[in-house]
């Protein structure tokens, strides 16, 4: 009886352990549950996997300073017109001691450096330096000067004497450079051997502009007129204002050819002159064309003239 027990016994541990497998194995094979019972392990499922790309890093876009319409400094600062306030012609206001004096020591003052800038360079309205006709006899720009060809008295000392506000570089001890800016961005050069007579012509630059070269001329020739040769360098633009001045005298084709008026252009490779000649219809148009590789050009006496600008003049 006791040994029938046993065995009776071990064959109901047997049966359970069976059922037990089964059902844990149904209870797994159910979604959502887990063989503890708890579902809410298998509700959360994985979300699906997304590719970020990533956005580069760029710096804060430059804001756009506002100008006024045609005014182009900011693309160029050199170019910007100077900024002290313009002067007239007469102004200030000197008496003959003091042009005098004035003269006096620009002679006896060494200029600084080469590589040191002028200060106080003054700065003119154009129209009352190019394009008066009561100053056309002291400064006529367009118009190569020696030394038999000078009004009464001191043609430098009749200049500072109208445009009295000056700064002067003396280049060697045979030779100086007057230096006045224009309201218009441009600068002019009026050169002397000694501070009295005003010799050659008169070298007008505008600010910030890239020199040209003889090359950017080689397509120019006599009989072509002014238009052509401000198409190839903008500062032909004064000079061509300048010249209707003419058209104020009785007899301005004379006046015009026997002045023997001309342009400079002041060259990354040299020196340029363009001589003009008016027709009878009143055009202007290229009588000849003088180039030196040197900057040297004749005066009106035919002596040479060395029109080099030291670096830092440049404008």
């Amino acid at each position: 009886m006791k040994k029938f027990n046993v065995k009776k016994h071990i064959c109901f541990i047997l049966a359970m352990i069976l059922v037990l497998g089964l059902f844990a194995a149904c209870t797994a094979s159910v979604p959502g549950q887990s063989a503890s019972g708890d579902s809410s392990a298998q509700k959360e499922t994985a979300a699906p996997e997304v590719k970020v790309t990533p956005v580069p890093e760029t710096e804060a876009p430059i804001a756009e300073t506002e100008q006024p319409a045609g005014d182009d400094s900011a693309k160029d600062p050199r170019s910007a017109a100077p900024t002290a306030e313009p002067l007239k012609a007469g102004e200030p206001v000197l008496s003959d001691q003091e042009r005098e004096e004035i003269i006096r020591q620009l002679r006896e003052n060494r200029s600084p450096d080469p590589d040191t800038p002028l200060d106080g360079v003054p700065v003119y309205y154009e129209t009352e330096m190019l394009d008066n006709l009561t100053c056309f006899e002291v400064l006529r720009f367009s118009r190569n000067k020696g030394m038999t060809d000078q009004p009464m008295g001191s043609s430098i000392g009749q200049i500072i004497f109208i445009y009295s506000s000056v700064s002067c570089r003396r280049a060697d001890d045979n030779k100086y450079y007057l230096v006045y800016d224009l309201d218009t961005g441009f600068r002019l050069f009026i050169y002397s051997s000694d501070l009295y007579d005003h010799l050659g012509f008169s070298v007008l630059m505008k600010h910030g502009a890239e020199l040209l070269c003889y090359d950017d001329f080689k397509g120019l020739k006599a009989g072509d007129t002014i238009d052509a040769v401000c198409a190839v360098d903008p500062v032909a633009e004064c000079y061509k204002n300048h010249f209707d001045l003419y058209k104020a005298f009785a007899y301005p084709q004379k006046e015009f050819n026997d002045d023997h008026p001309g342009s400079i252009h002041y060259l990354s490779d040299g020196i340029l002159e363009i001589d003009y000649e008016m027709t009878e219809s009143g055009e202007i148009r290229i009588k000849n064309m003088i180039y030196n590789e040197d900057r040297i050009l004749p005066d009106e006496d035919g002596r040479p003239l060395d029109y080099t600008i030291c670096d830092i003049d440049l404008p």
